[in-house]
């Protein structure tokens, strides 16, 4: 299947809740909480927080986007499972950021001014699943070789690395190196759209795992290449997101 103009959709975790405040999972009671089988996730958005309140330690879901923390703070419950740090005024993440947090499975830090994110900053965690880092427009791809090298030996199934270049930047090439590490994950869903790539080294698809389901490079600048043919290794390719009309999938 051939879909082309998709627009990059990034994780999100249903941590929104219809109705009243609900429960309580906080200290302060800042936070909307709803209580699932004895657990809790905490709605904390757009609350224009520095500082993380004090939850209840059966709280396993946080959402913390829409505020102005500049790190990942480090009081959450030590089982997180779920946690949102989208749209806040992070800078950069390390082997710090997230080594508490081990059991974590969803994680987005989109949206936010990211210039880097350093080899070791997820290397604890091993129950990733989700991961979204994108919009974070001064990385660049160089961000994917730090980050798919700490996944190596993860759960990780859904990558997020769309629009991490600006917009007018100068074009870039999807090297070897870029994926390499990806190779042993099972991973099922890529997302590299929108970082004015304009062609892939030949390799680059061979190295991608064989898991793979969706995997989007729209709104790219994409060039035609020898790169194309090797699109038939991804033999359990189910959706590919291709913002040109030189390729045909029957």
């Amino acid at each position: 299947m051939l879909v082309t103009d998709i627009i990059p959709i990034p994780i999100v975790m249903v941590l929104f809740f219809n109705g009243g405040r609900g429960d309580t999972c906080d200290i302060s009671s800042i936070c909307m909480c709803r209580e699932i089988g004895g657990q809790f996730l905490a709605d904390c958005s757009n609350k224009n927080l520095t500082k993380a309140p004090v939850f209840l330690s059966d709280v396993i879901g946080i959402n913390l986007s829409k505020n102005k923390f500049s790190n990942i703070p480090q009081t959450l419950p030590v089982k997180l499972l779920f946690l949102d740090m989208s749209r806040n005024e992070l800078l950069t993440l390390d082997n710090t950021s997230f080594e508490r947090y081990r059991l974590i499975q969803n994680l987005s830090v989109s949206g936010n001014i990211l210039t880097e994110v350093y080899l070791g900053t997820f290397q604890s965690n091993y129950q990733l699943k989700h991961l979204d880092v994108s919009f974070n427009k001064m990385l660049t791809i160089e961000a994917m070789y730090n980050v798919s090298f700490d996944l190596r030996k993860s759960e990780i199934q859904t990558l997020n690395f769309a629009k991490l270049h600006c917009t007018y930047g100068v074009s870039q090439n999807l090297q070897q190196y870029h994926v390499c590490n990806l190779k042993h994950t099972k991973l099922r869903e890529l997302n590299i759209a929108s970082n004015r790539i304009s062609s892939l080294e030949l390799g680059a698809l061979s190295l991608l795992p064989k898991s793979l389901r969706i995997l989007n490079i729209a709104d790219n600048v994409l060039s035609f290449g020898f790169y194309v043919m090797e699109f038939a290794v991804l033999y359990n390719l189910e959706i590919l997101a291709f913002k040109t009309l030189f390729i045909k999938l029957e």
